[in-house]
C-alpha cells in the first residue's frame, strides 16, 4: 500500500467550532429581539438545517440559504445581508481541534504524505483558507477542496474523487480523516482506508489524537 494523500474533514478533525456557534447565536438573538422576535439558541440550530436542506453548492447558496433561515424564524427580510455578514464574521472564532495540531500536520507532511482539506463548507475556499489561518493552520494544507469548486459534499462520492484527481491518487493512495459516520462510509465505498477522529466506530481505524493518526499513517506507510 503506498499512502501518500491524507484528506481531512474540516469541522470536527480540524477546527472546533463552538465558540463560533455560540457567537452567531447570541448576536442573531439579540437582532431577532430587536426586531420583536424571541427564540433560542436551539431553535437557530434547527432552522439553520432545515435552510441548508437540498441547497446547491454554488457561490450564492449562503445567501439563499439565510434567506431561507431568515424566512423560517419569521423574520423581517433585511435581516437576511445582516446574518450572512455574521456567519463570515463568525469564522474567526473556529479553533484547531488540538493545542498543537499545526506541528502534528506538519509532522504527517515529513512522512511524504500530501495534505488536504475536503469540506462540506457553504463557503468559498478563500473563506475556508482564512478560517483555518484564524485557527493558526494557515499555510499548511496542499489544496482545500469545498462544494462550491466541485459541486459535491460528503458522502457523494464525487466528492472524494475530485481530491484523489486533484492529486492523480488511487483510492489505495488516500486516506480520509472524519468524525461522521456518512462521510466514513462514503469514503470506504471509494475504496480509501478510513481513521475515525474521536467520531463513529465504522472505520478501518480509530483515534483518538492526531498523534494515533500518526502512529496509523507511520504504520500504512511500512507496508
Amino acid at each position: 500500500m503506498s499512502i501518500y494523500v491524507a484528506i481531512f474533514d474540516s469541522n470536527g478533525v480540524l477546527l472546533n467550532g463552538r465558540e463560533s456557534d455560540e457567537y452567531f447565536n447570541s448576536e442573531a438573538i439579540k437582532l431577532l429581539k430587536d426586531a420583536g422576535i424571541a427564540t433560542t439558541a436551539k431553535t437557530l440550530d434547527s432552522a439553520w438545517i432545515k435552510a441548508m436542506q437540498g441547497t446547491t453548492p454554488g457561490e450564492d447558496e449562503l445567501y439563499i440559504a439565510m434567506g431561507r433561515f431568515v424566512k423560517l424564524l419569521r423574520a423581517p427580510q433585511d435581516l437576511q445581508s445582516t446574518f450572512v455578514a455574521l456567519h463570515k464574521s463568525s469564522a474567526k472564532l473556529y479553533r484547531a481541534t488540538e493545542q498543537d495540531l499545526k506541528q502534528s500536520l506538519m509532522k504527517i507532511k515529513r512522512l511524504g504524505i500530501y495534505l488536504a482539506v475536503l469540506t462540506d463548507s457553504i463557503n468559498s475556499k478563500k473563506d475556508k483558507e482564512d478560517t483555518l489561518a484564524y485557527a493558526g493552520l494557515g499555510g499548511v494544507f496542499d489544496e482545500i477542496f469545498v462544494p462550491m469548486d466541485t459541486g459535491h459534499r460528503k458522502p457523494d462520492r464525487e466528492a472524494y474523487e475530485a481530491v484523489l484527481a486533484h492529486f492523480k491518487a488511487q483510492p489505495e493512495n488516500a486516506v480520509f480523516v472524519g468524525h461522521d459516520k456518512d462521510e466514513l462510509v462514503g469514503a470506504k465505498l471509494v475504496g480509501m482506508t478510513t481513521i475515525s477522529y474521536k467520531g463513529h466506530q465504522d472505520a478501518d481505524y480509530t483515534a483518538e489524537s492526531f498523534k494515533d493518526i500518526i502512529k496509523i499513517l507511520k504504520s500504512l506507510k511500512r507496508r
